[in-house]
């Protein structure tokens, strides 16, 4: 794509793998990286993303440990490492073996393997007992349905999800355990007074260490969302969310519901969020 107007993109090179829904990112100068997704009729290769030179217009394969991938796909999620600057790690994680995969975008190779984690794979068992830090299992029910729905944030060695019941959910990688915050629903006012907290929030991870957004639909309101900035403390044995500030957002278009958001520095030093 050439020029800023949608109107007048065109396509200069095709990925190697089609693919649906993928996560893309930006990496290095002149490099566009695309992972994960939906791509069951590519029967070459087709565990791993590729990377796109902008200056070559030339598609390349991530990596040559093609095997590597295998337990990402299809019941696997991509998460990109919140950083300063440039991202300089994509997490690959699957909630149903309970492995994780980091990969360098900047090396195009694989920096580590993690394939102990029992209790992070949610979606394979039958939570009997509970995975460590879950002591109650009605909690997981909606941490399962968040993950189902959107990706996680990861930021310092944790795995962050936010639900629509209004808890924050942690999994420390190293510690092999996950946490829990109290329910936040008395951090926000206007919802205190609906009956039911509003579907799909968006978690959001900042540069700043413990820093986030969450996006919630002002139902039964449409063209209304709710922006509250997170403020995240994690010890060894709890989990503690302050919400800093809420703002109201107006949308232009009353059927707009972003599924997914992102944080990025401008060059002031700044943070903006995009959708």
């Amino acid at each position: 794509m050439t020029q800023s107007d949608p109107a007048f993109w065109q396509i200069e090179s095709s990925l190697n793998c089609p693919r649906m829904s993928p996560v893309v990112e930006a990496v290095g100068r002149g490099k566009l990286c695309v992972m994960g997704g939906n791509h069951c009729t590519c029967h070459d290769r087709p565990k791993c993303g590729e990377i796109y030179d902008i200056k070559d217009k030339t598609w390349k394969y991530l990596d040559d440990d093609f095997d590597a991938f295998a337990p990402y796909d299809p019941f696997s999620e991509v998460a990109i490492s919140v950083e300063k600057d440039e991202p300089t790690q994509i997490v690959f994680y699957s909630l149903l073996k309970g492995c994780i995969m980091f990969f360098d975008p900047t090396k195009g190779t694989i920096s580590k393997l993690i394939e102990d984690q029992k209790d992070f794979a949610l979606r394979s068992h039958s939570w009997d007992p509970s995975p460590e830090g879950l002591g109650d299992k009605a909690k997981i029910r909606p941490l399962v349905r968040a993950s189902n729905n959107l990706n996680a944030v990861f930021t310092n060695d944790t795995f962050y999800w936010f639900t629509f019941d209004m808890y924050m959910y942690a999994y420390h990688v190293s510690a092999k355990r996950w946490f829990q915050s109290p329910c936040l629903i008395d951090q926000f006012p206007s919802l205190s007074s609906h009956d039911h907290p509003p579907p799909s929030p968006i978690l959001v991870g900042l540069p700043q260490d413990g820093k986030f957004v969450v996006f919630l639909p002002e139902e039964p309101e449409p063209g209304l969302m709710m922006m509250a900035c997170l403020k995240v403390e994690r010890n060894l044995q709890s989990l503690q969310v302050l919400v800093e500030l809420i703002q109201p957002l107006s949308l232009e278009e009353t059927d707009f519901l972003p599924f997914e958001g992102k944080a990025m520095l401008k060059n002031t030093g700044s943070t903006s969020m995009h959708g």
